[in-house]
């Protein structure tokens, strides 16, 4: 998984542990003179998030931490090297866990501006 900065600078999220992509849509309810008394919907607006687990390695805490409400283009590719989803997100949280004894790990929440293409 790869990131571009502000500054079109791609960026690698080293050591991804795990890395998860969330696609919903919002519905509407509606109703018809067919469906009494039972709910139908309608699909409407689509969104996207992906939360992604690292390991933190030493002096990347300031700028993980300063890449909080930034805006960046995402980029997945499949182990394959040939499918590939990609788009706009915002960071919007940035979590790190100091064990004693253990690795430090890290993970991020981006939350999708636009289409997940």
């Amino acid at each position: 998984m790869s990131m571009v900065d502000g500054s079109g600078h791609a960026v690698v999220i080293a050591g991804a542990k795990s890395v998860e992509i969330n696609v919903k849509s919002d519905i509407l309810e509606v109703s018809s003179p067919s469906s009494g008394q039972w709910r139908e919907y309608i699909p409407t607006r689509k969104g996207w998030s992906t939360d992604i687990t690292n390991l933190v390695m030493s002096g990347e805490w300031p700028s993980h931490k300063s890449m909080v409400g930034e805006q960046l283009t995402l980029t997945f590719t499949e182990r394959d090297g040939n499918t590939q989803l990609s788009g706009n997100a915002i960071v919007t949280d940035w979590r790190v866990v100091g064990t004693l004894g253990n690795l430090c790990q890290g993970s991020f929440r981006f939350l999708g501006n636009g289409a997940l293409t």
